[in-house]
């Protein structure tokens, strides 16, 4: 099931998003859509970021050999 989310842009703006979403060689829902997910796995990439350097400072990170992990799984 599909489900419809309405914005709402004015004409400078329309033709901007109309743009750019013909230089990406696909339709404005299709633009708009793809734009939403990069925007939320930035997102998510940065968080994930932001958890790792605060635990690093705390110092809960730990490393190991590469070489540790190569012999664990037989590479």
């Amino acid at each position: 099931m599909t489900s419809m989310i309405a914005i709402r842009v004015n004409d400078e703006e329309k033709k901007a998003i109309s743009k750019v979403s013909k230089l990406n060689n696909c339709g404005i829902s299709s633009w708009i859509k793809k734009t939403i997910f990069e925007k939320i796995e930035d997102e998510y990439d940065l968080n994930v970021i932001k958890d790792y350097e605060e635990r690093k400072k705390m110092g809960l990170v730990k490393y190991k050999p590469i070489e540790e992990l190569f012999n664990k799984y037989g590479v």
